[in-house]
Order: C-alpha cells, then structure tokens, then sequence
C-alpha cells in the first residue's frame, strides 16, 4: 500500500482529491495519511507520516508549498510530489523544475487525469522499491563473501600470484580503494595455541573471531587499512597509501596504530597481541617482502615478548647492519640458476654462508629475514626464463614455512640447495616442455648470454635456423620479438641490482650488455618510465 498526504489551503480542494482517489482506496492501493491545510501543517505530518505521495498546492498561508517541499526534502530523499496550482506562472514552474518536482498540474484538473498521476507515480515507486531490494539483495550476498575475495586478494598478493601493477590497481579498486598496497602488519594472538589447547575448534575459531572484531574496527576507521583474518591465529592488516599518512611518516604511524590495536585488544578481550611491521615499498608488488618481514618481526625472538609492537627495522641489530650482503655472490646464484649450471649452486651457497659469517652464534632469525629476501629474487629469476608462475607461488609458501622452523645455520644451508634444486627443476619443466620447438636452443642461448653484447643472428644460429626463419618463430612463439625479451631481461636484472647493490650505474649497464650508459639509461626509462637513479631513489 502507498501512502498519500494533501496540502492544500481550501477545504473542498482537499475534500474533492479524497473523493475523486476513492476507488482506490476501496482496492487497498493507497492510503491518505493526512490532510494538511498550510504549509507548516504538511511539513510537520510530512515528518510524523512518511508519504510516498504528496499532494502540494503553491500558494498557502504562511510557508508556501515550493518553500515545504525544499523542507520536507532535507529528511524525505524519494517522496514523489504533484504540484497542484491555479496559477500558471512560468516563475512558479522554473523553481518547480529546480526542486525536482514529478508532477505539474493546473487546476482545475479531471479526475482520471489525478487517477493516471497517481498510477504513473506508484508504479516509479514500485520499480524503484523492486531495484533498491535488488541492490540490497546483492549487498548481502556481497558481503558474505567479500571476506574470502579480500583473503584471496591479500594470499594473491603475498604468495606471488599476481605479477602485474595493472592487475593489482583492478583488484583494489573492486574494493573502492584508489591507492595501491604497500605495507603488511601482522598480528599475531600471543600464545593462542596454548591458551586454547583445551577448547573445541568451535570455540577457538570463536575467540579467534573476538581479538578479529576488534582490529577490524581499525580497517573501518581508516581507509588506507584492510584487515583479513589469515591461518591459524595470525591476523593481516595491508596498508594502502604512501610514505606519508596523516602528516606523518609510514613507519611511525603504522607504529602508533599498532601500538593502539595492542591496548584496544587488551582492554576488550581476555587476550593480547604482538604487531609485527614490514616495510613500506613503493612497488605494489614488493608487498610480499613487507609480509615477510612483518612474520619476521613477530617471530623475533629478543624483542617480541607479548602485547608489542615491532618494526621490521627494529630487529636490524648493528652487528647485523655491519655486515655487508654479499650481493656479488648472490648474482653469481642467480646466473647460475637461470643458466642451470647446478652442480656449482653448492660451493657457491657455501662461500655465501661464508662470507656472510652465517653460523650458529649469529642471529638466526635475522638470517631467515635475508633468506626471504633472497627467496623472491630467485623465484623471480626462475619465471623470468619460463618457471610456470603458478608452480613458484605454493613453492614460496612450502618454502617459507620450512624456513621459519629451521634452528640451525647448516638446516638453513640445506634449505637454500634444496630450493635452488627445485627452482632449476621448474625451469627445466619449461624446457621439456619447450625442447621440441625448433627455437629452444636459441631461447636458451639467450637466457644464458644476455648480458653479453649478443645478435640475433648469433641466436639463429644456436638453433641452427636462419635469421629471418628464426626471427619469424621467435614473434609467434614467445609474443614479442628478439630485442623485445632481450631488453626484458637485461631490464628485470638491471633493476634488482640497482635495488640491492651501491655500484654507480655505468657499471651495471656493462654488466648487463650495454657499453653506452646514456643509451642504458634511456632504455630503461622507457621500460620503466623512470630514469636509473629515480628508480634507485624511490
């Protein structure tokens, strides 16, 4: 049933609209709420009454019925006026116009034409009903399961399964999200499994549920915040924005906020909470190394304690500052991986272990910290000479969780072969499944020398096909030609090293084939749209 109000400043008008919306009234359509005789009368039951309809003439003692309907449409967002009016004033139809009005009548006015108005205006009621049960409908579905599509995104995001920025802007924006990822928190229930060792799945998923009601509050508060429930009794909190949030730098009010999250658990349920903080980086899919150090800074055995907040920073102890990466000898595992040289990845993991004073004195859970480091560069390195990409994403998570259960440097020594074995098992997947393509040898002959000042014909040749041939199937079974993956490789390895090593930039253009710095660094920008040393900086 629609409910219809009346304003009109004569009694018979009024009078006369009851009669004439009779049948109507007899067929249970409508309802007349109220008749109102000024314009402070029709405001006022316009509030109490709620119509969907209302009847409104112009010219009213007091407040005017133009002046009531602006009123009444301030609380009233969808109620459907009719102007009724004996004055045919083109002033009084303009402001008509302005407010929106759904009906414009003269008086007088015929019945069946108050009759047609009525059924035109139920019938836009109606539909707008149906659509907005329609939106309602879909908000509820959406809403039961936006919690699985965020903890896909955030597993997506952490695990390597999403390698484009373009795919990461898309699926943040299904969230309404305009920036991009660049900051993982973690908190983790401390001693949760002790705890509730006694308890049922079904109450521990509850109490799990109590400290998650709580941060959740803190992702709807701020909207650079998302937080998803993770495994076990780990919560991740992702931050969407820049180095700078609130006037502040990231690091810090990252720290305050977690710092917060601590107290309003502690305070609003029986447990406590460690936050572990990553870094902050620019590049949206970097993300997975601020998750990584996050967990680390949980883990971390000096600081952590329970109810605290650690920044992955605050776990980098001078001794451990002091000692320089050994960045050279990583390249050299990189290239002997991408090469599938295997049988000299052991000596080479040794001298790292060496040189790099790992033992078991030194702090273990810093090296595991490195050792994630490490994990993303090679399993980068892996897909970009053909690892299935979707085979190295469950092979980090395998990985990450054998990592933080080592307690030896000769486990973690073990651990570091056994993934480059694997790895170079992947990349070799690739290559049985490529072997057969007449262009598997100079694919290979590619991967092994590009940063050496190599030619397409000497690739050609590899595969013992002429150039132009070569060229030919090179474009149909790789999507881009020579110089295209050429230039790819180089630029993948170009920024790794500019991320991770102190050498000037004509340095590593050599090292990766090009004699020319200014021509490297033109290349690159257009690969990149940023020059070397932006890049370095950023």
């Amino acid at each position: 049933m629609y409910k219809i109000l009346i304003a009109d400043d004569e009694y018979l008008e009024r009078k006369a609209l009851g009669i004439i919306l009779e049948d109507k009234i007899q067929l249970n359509e409508i309802e007349i709420v109220g008749f109102a005789a000024n314009g402070n009368e029709v405001v006022k039951m316009a509030r109490e009454r709620e119509p969907d309809i209302i009847f409104m003439d112009i010219k009213m003692l007091g407040l005017n019925g133009l002046k009531a309907i602006k009123m009444i449409k301030e609380y009233l967002k969808n109620v459907k006026f009719v102007i009724l009016t004996a004055y045919d004033e083109f002033d009084y139809a303009h402001k008509a116009l302005e407010l929106n009005i759904d009906e414009y009548l003269l008086k007088p006015v015929r019945p069946d034409k108050i009759r047609e108005v009525v059924e035109n205006l139920i019938e836009k009621i109606k539909n707008t009903r149906e659509e907005e049960e329609m939106k309602q409908d879909i908000r509820e579905k959406l809403d039961m399961v936006l919690p699985y599509i965020k903890m896909a995104f955030v597993f997506d995001l952490i695990y390597l399964n999403i390698d484009t920025v373009e795919e990461i802007k898309s699926r943040t924006q299904f969230f309404d999200i305009e920036d991009m990822p660049s900051a993982v928190m973690i908190a983790d229930i401390d001693k949760f499994a002790r705890t509730t060792s006694g308890a049922n799945e079904v109450k521990r998923q509850l109490m799990k549920k109590e400290v998650f009601s709580v941060i959740k509050k803190f992702g709807e508060k701020y909207s650079s915040l998302m937080v998803v429930p993770m495994s076990s009794d780990k919560i991740v909190i992702l931050y969407f924005g820049g180095k700078i949030y609130e006037n502040r730098q990231i690091k810090n009010w990252l720290r305050q906020i977690g710092e917060e999250m601590c107290e309003e658990v502690k305070s609003k349920t029986e447990f406590t909470i460690t936050i572990g903080i990553g870094s902050y980086y620019e590049d949206p899919r970097k993300v997975d190394r601020s998750y990584h150090e996050a967990v680390a800074a949980v883990k971390d055995s000096l600081l952590s304690g329970v109810n605290s907040t650690i920044h992955w920073e605050d776990i980098k102890s001078k001794d451990f500052a002091d000692i320089g990466y050994p960045y050279e000898i990583e390249r050299k595992l990189v290239e002997k991986l991408k090469s599938r040289k295997i049988k000299q990845i052991p000596e080479i993991v040794d001298t790292l272990f060496k040189s790099w004073c790992i033992s078991d004195d030194f702090d273990l859970n810093l090296s595991k910290s490195r050792m994630l480091e490490l994990l993303g560069v090679l399993s980068r390195s892996a897909v970009e000479v053909g690892a299935n990409f979707k085979d190295i994403s469950p092979l980090n998570y395998e990985y990450t969780q054998k990592l933080f259960k080592i307690s030896s440097s000769e486990a973690m020594k073990e651990w570091l072969k056994s993934l480059l074995f694997i790895l170079s098992d992947q990349i070799d997947q690739f290559a049985d499944d490529f072997k057969d393509n007449i262009i598997y040898d100079g694919i290979k002959f590619i991967q092994s020398n590009y940063e050496k000042d190599i030619t397409l014909p000497e690739a050609a040749e590899a595969s013992n096909l002429s150039v132009h041939y070569f060229s030919r199937l090179f474009k149909k079974e790789m999507g881009i030609t020579f110089k295209e993956y050429l230039t790819k490789l180089r630029m993948e390895d170009a920024k790794r090293k500019l991320k991770t090593r102190d050498a000037n930039i004509s340095r590593i253009a050599k090292e990766i084939g090009y004699r020319n710095p200014s021509y490297f660094s033109k290349v690159f920008k257009d690969y990149e749209g940023k020059s070397p040393s932006e890049y370095r900086n950023c």
